[in-house]
């Protein structure tokens, strides 16, 4: 079987092309995951203070 070099490009373009969409995906989504566990940290900081400003206004209303 001869192969010629435009039989090589026929076939190593469309797998160039998959295998680039395949690593952008890839990193998009280890981008997401790390601003999302980003998110999560956030959101626990958020309750832990907005959990601390309620106690202390249920102590300032006790006291009126």
């Amino acid at each position: 079987m001869d192969v010629d070099i435009a039989t090589i490009i026929q076939l190593g373009v469309p797998l160039l092309a998959v295998g680039g969409a395949w690593g952008t995906t890839k990193a998009v989504q280890n981008g997401l995951k790390s601003r999302v566990k980003e998110l999560e940290v956030t959101k626990e900081d958020v309750v832990d203070r907005l959990a601390r400003i309620e106690t202390k206004l249920d102590i300032l209303m006790e006291k009126k």
